[in-house]
């Protein structure tokens, strides 16, 4: 019931721009729409690891995964053939859209049997499962101490969030660092820019999903190995983005760092879910994704400008340049929390 009243809210809530031109009244709705937006992130990962089989935990949770990047492409080409068909406000069209899909999938989520919903559902085996007596007592700080004293889970959230960091900053400023540093025309850098926020960290976690598969899932030892490898390669390939003049070096080392970023996700997604006891993995999720928004996506959209602002004695080529190397170091951090783990 919470995922159906979360997605008829969030529909609400994007459909107030086309109501009213309001701006503190659209701040209030953004602000609403986000809190009704958690839950998604949280909820589905360990939606999928209570009901996947245990061959396909791995891919289900990074199904789950790729659906950030693909909505985010998306919404960017939305908004620019909105430019074309609408006039004015172009992105209260795009927010409308978004919520009449919202509501649909509202819609198609109410006629789900209540088992796939169930906390007490336990999965025997692949093929069979059986509900238990829960205990619906309210331990959230209880919780949180054993949650917060777990090393793996608290390492590899950091993890995460540093991995969401790196994404956050190419999509936020790498349309704009292809048009003010290598002066790429709008239309190109549409292409370029869906090639790297698309077909980058998607296809990287769809690699990264079916080798976790392949070494026996992310409760196995080498699903970490895997991530720290993959995330030394991307840190390293990072430092080559920051390049003037240099289209397709730009566009290759983007990729690739998009790519080895994004294979870290799903398993480390699925190591933080497993580390923890099955009555502690709700609250532990949720935990998670407060380390990714907050030190992880958030910071993202901000720190890269402050960069730029720092460097103001540069020309605006050069700002751009320092502050994405800069930024791009912070990856690096990812590899020594992975080797703690």
């Amino acid at each position: 019931m919470i995922l159906v009243v979360s997605l008829f809210f969030k529909t609400v809530t994007m459909a107030i721009p086309i109501i009213t031109k309001n701006y503190e009244f659209n701040i209030v709705a953004r602000c609403l729409s986000g809190i009704s937006q958690v839950f998604y992130p949280t909820y589905l990962p360990v939606w999928c690891d209570q009901y996947a089989k245990k061959k396909l935990k791995a891919i289900w949770v990074t199904i789950v995964q790729i659906g950030n990047p693909i909505g985010i492409i998306l919404g960017y080409g939305l908004g620019m053939l909105s430019q074309v068909i609408f006039s004015g406000s172009t992105w209260a069209y795009c927010f409308l859209i978004e919520g009449i899909l919202l509501a649909i999938c509202a819609v198609i989520i109410i006629f789900f049997d209540n088992i796939y919903f169930s906390e007490k559902f336990v999965l025997v085996d692949d093929s069979k499962g059986k509900e238990v007596r829960g205990d619906k007592t309210f331990k959230l700080f209880r919780n949180l101490r054993q949650i917060m004293c777990n090393p793996i889970f608290l390492f590899s959230s950091l993890c995460n969030s540093v991995a969401f960091f790196g994404i956050g900053v190419v999509q936020y400023y790498g349309d704009k660092y292809m048009d003010k540093v290598l002066e790429i025309g709008a239309s190109i850098r549409f292409i370029l820019f869906g090639l790297l926020c698309l077909l980058g960290p998607t296809s990287g976690m769809v690699f990264g999903g079916i080798i976790c598969s392949k070494l026996g899932g992310y409760i196995n030892r080498k699903s970490m190995t895997f991530v720290l490898i993959s995330m030394a390669v991307a840190s390293a390939v990072s430092m080559c983005i920051a390049c003037h003049n240099i289209n397709g070096l730009f566009v290759a080392a983007g990729w690739i760092y998009l790519f080895g970023i994004g294979a870290v996700v799903p398993p480390m997604s699925g190591i933080i879910i497993s580390c923890l006891e099955q009555n502690l993995r709700g609250d532990g999720f949720s935990i998670c994704n407060c380390f990714n928004n907050l030190i992880g996506s958030f910071p993202s959209s901000y720190v890269f400008s402050l960069l730029v602002d720092a460097f103001s004695q540069k020309d605006e080529k050069d700002r751009y340049k320092y502050a994405w190397m800069i930024s791009m170091c912070y990856n690096f951090n990812i590899c020594l929390y992975a080797f703690i783990v």
